[in-house]
């Protein structure tokens, strides 16, 4: 991957701290491993506050996966193409209403 020239601040702190321990021209990596690990650790979160706010899986939503019958029927549904072409209209109408709503709520957000 192509790497780019970056300008940032630390504090002297933790600037002295990264000459203490990490040698010169393994600086750049360092920060790069560190940062990315603040970026994974930043999705989780965000992903798992997702969750938490109920944006994740709800019974009420997938009743077709109560039983096992219930998902293997789903399944031969799913596979035959009347089913699939169902399903895929059906998420992209959901998909529609989803992305409204997050409009409207970005709407009242920036008004506030």
């Amino acid at each position: 991957m192509a790497k780019k020239r970056v300008n940032i601040m630390l504090s002297e702190e933790v600037l002295r701290d990264l000459r203490e321990m990490v040698p010169a021209r393994k600086r750049s990596q360092f920060v790069e491993e560190v940062v990315a690990d603040g970026i994974r650790r930043a999705k989780f979160d965000r992903a798992l506050e997702i969750l938490r706010s109920g944006g994740g899986l709800k019974a009420e939503d997938y009743p077709h996966w109560a039983t096992l019958e219930d998902v293997q029927g789903w399944i031969r549904e799913m596979r035959s193409d009347k089913g699939r072409r169902a399903y895929l209209a059906k998420v992209h109408e959901e998909s529609i209403k989803y992305a409204e709503e997050r409009e409207k709520k970005g709407a009242e957000v920036s008004s506030r």
